[in-house]
């Protein structure tokens, strides 16, 4: 069971961020890009749950142990020896900043981008030279 939980969730953390990279595009959609993010942040949970109930009995049912000596990597329940730790890298204060940029529907919203994307950038780039 555990082992499921740990596939499934870092599926669901796969799928956010995948997400999170091209969320951008429903701007150009014409669609609010945090609130289509939160529908796929939603759906995404909701399926990697759904997944959480379902694997462990697919695998129980699948299995064929034909000796005393079970060989767990073989069928695919042996999970990862190390401890998994999800860190969550995402500044909170640039999200903010980049919503603000993308959600505006002002008339000035061209040249705030124009003045603050060098901002953004240098921004950006010194947070990772800190990494």
């Amino acid at each position: 069971m555990l082992l499921s939980i740990d596939e499934c969730w870092s599926e669901h953390l796969e799928r956010i961020t995948n997400t999170q990279e091209g969320i951008h595009l429903a701007q150009i959609g014409g669609m609010d890009p945090l609130t289509e993010f939160q529908k796929e942040a939603a759906s995404s949970y909701e399926l990697a749950l759904r997944l959480i109930d379902e694997r462990p009995v697919e695998k129980f049912n699948s299995l064929e142990i034909t000796s005393p000596d079970v060989a767990l990597d073989e069928m695919g329940l042996r999970g990862p020896t190390p401890t998994w730790t999800y860190l969550v890298s995402d500044n909170a204060y640039m999200d903010r900043l980049a919503t603000t940029l993308v959600s505006s529907r002002q008339i000035g919203f061209a040249a705030n981008a124009a003045l603050l994307t060098p901002i953004i950038l240098v921004t950006h780039l010194l947070s990772r030279l800190r990494r």
